[in-house]
């Protein structure tokens, strides 16, 4: 561990922040007894959560440093996933505002690390294709992670959470080895708390004076948000047709396969 640079431990930050347990996260909720519109009340006040800290989560990254940060998402969201074995409707819903809520802090701010840290070695070209390599290895290792989250499940239900949450300590304690870069302590001292209502103000201009960008996020945000809120439902689905639980990772591997095979192209 101590002998790999930043970037070899970028990559396995990325690989140890994923959910093993995702193929069963809504399964268990239904198996213990929830219905479908108390696991879309979690659902829903947890994303709420998430979206109302996402501004201030970002301060608070830069305010105590993008390092630190990365270290409490990670243990925030894995400890999160550990309240999942309580098995009752207050434990998941505990677990999954934590696990949302805290893990607003990771939003944007491991890219910004890479980003700030590869410019203090030189390399900030390297970026997109250091950021697309890291995800293609992330989600080949998750690929394999997420096949076993079914017979894992069918074995204890409580075993994916654990292994989840211990997965998520273990990507803490790589971020403990990265090295603080001096640019987050600068912005610490340059912008402050204030910037965070400035840059609205210059979001927006950016916005206004580029229809092109404003229809491609608009887009961007439908696809990507249809794609998150479709996770709880489509493992009701699922449960209802009768496919196996053990069979439930596959599916998720071959988006984990594509995201493993495409994500290196795209630096092009």
């Amino acid at each position: 561990m101590f002998a790999l640079d930043d970037v070899k431990k970028y990559y396995l930050f990325r690989a140890f922040n994923k959910r093993l347990a995702l193929p069963v996260w809504v399964v268990i909720m239904l198996d213990n007894g929830l219905s479908v519109e108390q696991v879309a009340l979690i659902a829903g006040v947890s994303t709420l959560i998430a979206l109302v800290l996402e501004v201030p989560s970002g301060a608070i990254a830069d305010s105590i440093g993008h390092k630190r940060a990365l270290t409490l998402a990670l243990i925030g969201m894995g400890s999160g996933l550990l309240c999942f074995v309580g098995q009752s409707f207050w434990w998941f819903r505990a677990g999954s505002v934590l696990y949302y809520g805290v893990g607003s802090l990771m939003t944007g701010t491991h890219q910004a690390w890479l980003y700030e840290r590869l410019q203090e070695l030189g390399r900030a070209k390297d970026y997109q294709l250091v950021s697309g390599r890291s995800r293609s290895f992330s989600s080949g290792v998750s690929l394999f992670a997420v096949i076993l989250a079914g017979p894992l499940y069918l074995w204890s239900p409580a075993v994916p959470f654990i292994v989840s949450g211990l997965i998520y300590y273990t990507g803490a304690f790589v971020t403990t080895r990265f090295t603080a870069n001096k640019r987050a302590s600068s912005v610490k001292e340059s912008e402050g708390w204030w910037q965070t209502v400035v840059h609205f103000r210059r979001g927006w201009q950016t916005l206004a004076e580029d229809r092109v960008l404003l229809w491609f996020m608009l887009c961007n945000a439908l696809l990507f948000g249809s794609m998150l809120g479709a996770i709880e439902v489509q493992q009701v689905i699922l449960k209802n047709v009768g496919l196996a639980v053990g069979l439930f990772g596959f599916l998720y591997a071959l988006k984990r396969l594509f995201s493993a095979t495409v994500a290196p192209l795209l630096h092009r």
